[in-house]
């Protein structure tokens, strides 16, 4: 039995646990890449282990192996585990499977992957879980006029067809007594991928503290607090140009959250939908 632990720390510690006579026995296992690696998973076959994590300069799937002694790097072939982070692996004697991803803006559908502790690692032809597609009868929907349109949109649909196009509609601005706050993790770039950040809550009726979604202020638009608590007229965008550059790196000394994947963090920026320009109208 094999038990790694990265809580609290940027270095990882993996110890080889073993059971004798009503006894355990606890073997502390060296680690020469313990810096710069997020631990996501362990598998052992009984005989071998394998580490899967990710790099924490470049986001990518890692894995490394041992018998009992030192570790080596597995090789992974290029787009492994669809660029998800095996968060849940097993081993048999039959070898290795881990859970990857084929992403799309509808639905972050699990892959199999199977392999060894030496490589050879692909992903199953036939998927046991069928893949959710996104939608080829797309029937795109109405651009939204007022809030409550807005509010019941289906956000992968508008993302496809309206992409960064702009989108104008009045709504009340109220608050969210609670919200907010400052996370350790590291957000790039910071005002678009950041739950925390920019965040305008809105409803299609007048309200105090009880909002129906959520936008995201654009960076070049200052904040102003005349516009809480009073209907607004707002234009915006899905599907931002920073999107594309969006990262999340879970912070490795508090936070005991595990990257999912790159792309995923890529799919949530582009669905925020960024208000470029806003000003307080009389009504809704």
């Amino acid at each position: 039995m094999w038990v790694a632990s990265s809580r609290g720390s940027v270095a990882l510690r993996l110890c080889r646990v073993t059971f004798s006579n009503g006894g355990v026995t606890w073997t502390p296992q060296s680690w020469s890449r313990q810096h710069g690696i997020g631990l996501a998973s362990l598998a052992s076959d009984g005989q071998t282990a394998i580490l899967f994590g990710w790099d924490r300069a470049t986001d990518a799937p890692v894995a490394w192996s041992s018998k009992g002694g030192d570790w080596t790097q597995v090789t992974l072939p290029a787009g492994a585990f669809g660029g998800r982070i095996p968060t849940v692996a097993v081993g048999s004697a039959a070898g290795f499977v881990a859970v990857g991803s084929r992403m799309n803006l509808r639905a972050d559908n699990p892959i199999l992957w199977a392999g060894s502790q030496r490589g050879g690692w692909a992903a199953e032809s036939s998927p046991i879980v069928t893949p959710v597609g996104e939608r080829t009868d797309l029937r795109c929907p109405s651009r939204p006029v007022d809030a409550a349109a807005f509010a019941t949109i289906d956000v992968p649909a508008a993302v496809n067809c309206f992409g960064g196009r702009p989108i104008t509609f009045r709504a009340y601005l109220g608050q969210c007594q609670g919200c907010g706050g400052v996370s350790t993790d590291l957000y790039t770039p910071e005002w678009l991928a950041d739950p925390q950040r920019n965040q305008l809550y809105m409803s299609p009726i007048k309200t105090v503290d009880n909002w129906w979604f959520n936008a995201r202020r654009a960076r070049a638009l200052a904040d102003d607090p005349a516009w809480r608590d009073h209907w607004v007229e707002l234009t915006g965008h899905f599907d931002d140009p920073a999107a594309k550059d969006c990262r999340w790196v879970p912070d490795p000394h508090a936070s005991e959250s595990v990257l999912s994947s790159p792309l995923s963090t890529i799919t949530s920026c582009r669905q925020q939908f960024v208000v470029t320009r806003i000003r307080v109208v009389s009504g809704p």
